[in-house]
């Protein structure tokens, strides 16, 4: 948040006497799909070539190209990109940190209800909410870092929801894995 933003509204933020502030935002990355498949479409475009399924043993950079070394074949380019964790955290030693991120699918969310996240001090009562079609959702919040605390965090998510929204119904539940890559010493990659 620049100075000059938080300055502007630390007033209303003090004297509100609602338990949360409303502040609507850009936020792209609420299109992370949209924004991914530009950037993909466009490379594919200039040439972009894709493997998916390789087992990457080696990224060796040599005279102006990448060569990668997988388990049935080597790829010679100019540039590389190899978008797993796993991988980068083996062929680079680099420590991977696993946390759990436990989302509950709902249906019934009000046509009028928006996107939203809702951020408090306390990381374990966050809220969020992604909209889909037709009035089904995914209900979520923050990850956790070990397995036995996702389903008391799931079960939180689901009932801060029913407050907001009485209407909405759980269809089904899963947990995503976030795996990030972590300097030694270092809790986040950020």
């Amino acid at each position: 948040v620049k100075y000059r933003d938080w300055l502007n509204k630390i007033h209303t933020i003090i004297n509100s006497s609602s338990k949360f502030y409303r502040k609507l935002s850009p936020d792209l990355t609420m299109n992370s799909r949209l924004l991914i498949s530009d950037l993909l479409s466009a490379a594919l475009k200039k040439g972009l070539k894709i493997r998916t399924g390789e087992v990457v043993l080696d990224v060796i950079e040599e005279e102006g190209q990448v060569r990668v070394v997988t388990e049935s074949n080597q790829f010679h380019a100019v540039n590389s990109v190899i978008c797993s964790p796993d991988a980068i955290s083996k062929l680079m030693q680099l420590p991977i940190k696993t946390s759990y991120a436990p989302i509950a699918v709902v249906e019934n969310v009000p046509k009028e209800e928006k996107n939203f996240v809702e951020l408090y001090f306390n990381a374990k009562k966050c809220i969020n909410l992604l909209k889909k079609e037709i009035g089904i959702g995914q209900a979520g919040g923050i990850t956790v870092k070990r397995e036995d605390e996702v389903e008391p965090y799931l079960d939180y998510i689901i009932s801060e929801h029913k407050k907001r929204n009485p209407c909405i119904q759980v269809i089904d539940s899963y947990v995503g894995l976030k795996k990030e890559l972590v300097q030694k010493g270092e809790e986040r990659n950020y």
